[in-house]
């Protein structure tokens, strides 16, 4: 691949991994072809099943074969398991499938071989543990979803092997800067590594297991992980209407696949997270067991999956921060010296400004008229701070408050852009309409941007978690300045953050008859001063203002 070609988003990911090899440890492929060969009529396909299902990598490529062999025959059957694939195959198919295998032996100085196995090894972890936790219930599709678990972050294993500066980048993201993994996701590849994951699994043939869990769409909300950890916490307010709709959803073989690789994932950054713990208490509650109980098994099964899949020198964080509280085997990932020979083999992850770039022509409105800058901008109220003109807040806060029959939301709108620049004084207003049914927030009007800004061609996914998310679950006001700046800044994706300039800024979202309508950003442009709580109060007040004016609008 060239690599200024531009990879970002879903369908460019797709077209770039699709063919890519996923060698398999030669070990592994040795001690099976070893195995065949010399008790070929002995060999039992539970004996073989046993020896697949120790190397992840060995197990897609069997489970693909044997789906694919199932799509042929025209049968209007899956793969349930591991031993189904190896039965399915037979020894016939089983040979043949091992010696085209490409292999790898790990260079114990190459970082991506390292980390390729090491997130092999995280996918190992989340099979074992959802087998103990089926186990646990006597489920019957246990070796379904088995095998889904341990396929389902096939993704990471290619990206660590072809893409490892974007997933080298992405782990700064997530374990440095403590960013939502799917906001870093979104972040660094333009998609989340989900999305990438289902459409390659589809054009694969894996199991119908993995394509459901891979799924979005299948995915709980926020609100019922929300009820999840109510359930887990024994909340008298969830009622028997709630019980009931959490108990359908946990007995989906999905749930337990999502569960287990979103604590395979989580516990590589430590066990002992707020995040870890909330996903604990989901499995405790899942296996009816007290959270003390509950962590000791899982500490167990971490530590058995590491016993099953072992490649020295690469063993799970998980399964290091059993013994020690301090991640031992990632300290040297971001350490730039142990890459500096693949700079220039790999793609390399671009900049949300070069992203922003490529669009031809702005298609956001510029609002004309004067921008006017404040008298005084200091970051601590004074008591000097005026407002540009306040007759003009005033009459439009009247405005606002009184019904005025015909007015259309875009009007108000309108008029509450005008107020914050001509009235209170903000330099620069940008208007952000939310498209809830499209899960899109895009700009459609700015004031005191120049013409070729990138944040008038800004749009965002409102489905990957981010502050805008948050905004658009209820109304909020938000000041993002010296004393909130690094704990909001980690909420918001890169490609606002880098039109930010590091600057104070205000957001508030807008409402109208319930729904989330628009997202106000407004800033005193770039280097200013500090602002000071007193164009936050204002604009809140103004806003507040216009929002009265849009439930007149929507009233019956």
């Amino acid at each position: 691949m060239n690599r200024a070609e531009r990879l970002r988003g879903t369908d460019a990911w797709v077209r770039f991994l699709a063919d890519k090899p996923l060698p398999a440890r030669s070990s592994s492929v040795l001690r099976l072809q070893k195995i065949l060969g010399e008790s070929e009529n002995e060999v039992s396909v539970q004996q073989l099943a046993r020896l697949v299902a120790q190397d992840p990598v060995i197990c897609l490529h069997v489970a693909r074969q044997a789906q694919a062999m199932h799509k042929e025959a025209a049968q209007n059957t899956r793969v349930t398991g591991i031993d189904h694939a190896v039965q399915t195959l037979g020894l016939d198919q089983l040979n043949p499938l091992l010696d085209s295998l490409q292999t790898l032996r790990l260079n114990p100085r190459n970082p991506i071989q390292k980390m390729y196995f090491r997130s092999i090894a995280n996918s190992m972890h989340a099979s074992v543990q959802v087998s103990d936790w089926l186990s646990n219930r006597k489920a019957p599709f246990n070796e379904e979803a088995r095998l889904a678990a341990m396929l389902y972050g096939f993704t990471h294993w290619l990206l660590w092997l072809h893409a490892p500066l974007h997933q080298r980048l992405l782990f700064q993201k997530t374990d440095r800067e403590e960013i939502d993994s799917a906001l870093a996701e979104q972040d660094v590849y333009g998609c989340t590594l989900q999305s990438i994951g289902r459409r390659i699994a589809i054009l694969w043939g894996l199991p119908e297991l993995v394509v459901k869990a891979l799924d979005h769409g299948t995915s709980p909300t926020a609100q019922m992980l929300q009820k999840l950890h109510q359930r887990a916490m024994k909340d008298p307010q969830l009622d028997t209407e709630k019980h009931r709709e959490i108990s359908h959803f946990v007995q989906q073989p999905l749930f337990p696949v999502k569960l287990c690789n979103w604590l395979s994932l989580t516990v590589t950054l430590g066990w002992n997270s707020s995040k870890a713990a909330r996903l604990i208490d989901i499995v405790s509650d899942l296996l009816r067991l007290e959270a003390d109980d509950t962590r000791a098994r899982l500490h167990g099964n971490c530590a058995e999956a590491a016993r099953q899949y072992h490649v020295p020198g690469t063993l799970s964080p998980a399964a290091e921060l059993l013994m020690c509280e301090t991640l031992i085997g990632n300290t040297d990932l971001l350490d730039i010296r142990q890459w500096q020979n693949f700079l220039e083999q790999y793609p390399t992850p671009q900049m949300p400004e070069s992203i922003l770039s490529d669009s031809p022509t702005p298609s956001a409105v510029i609002v004309s008229g004067p921008s006017t800058t404040p008298g005084s901008t200091t970051g601590i109220p004074t008591g000097k701070d005026t407002l540009n003109n306040p007759q003009l807040v005033e009459r439009l806060i009247q405005r606002f408050r009184e019904p005025e029959p015909g007015r259309k939301p875009g009007s108000i709108l309108r008029d509450l852009m005008h107020g914050l620049n001509q009235g209170i004084g903000l330099k620069r207003i940008a208007l952000l309409r939310t498209h809830i049914g499209q899960q899109q927030l895009r700009t459609v009007q700015v004031i005191g941007f120049e013409a070729e800004h990138p944040i008038l061609r800004f749009e965002y996914d409102l489905s990957v978690p981010s502050l805008f998310k948050r905004l658009c679950k209820e109304p909020a006001c938000i000041s993002i300045n010296q004393r909130t700046r690094n704990r909001s800044l980690t909420t918001l994706p890169d490609s606002f953050r880098a039109l930010l300039a590091g600057d104070d800024c205000l957001l508030i979202s807008i409402f109208m008859a319930g729904k989330p309508i628009a997202i106000v950003y407004a800033d005193q442009g770039e280097r200013a001063a500090a602002m000071s709580d007193f164009y936050y109060d204002h604009f809140r007040k103004l806003c507040a203002a216009a929002t009265v004016a849009l439930k007149s609008v929507a009233a019956p």
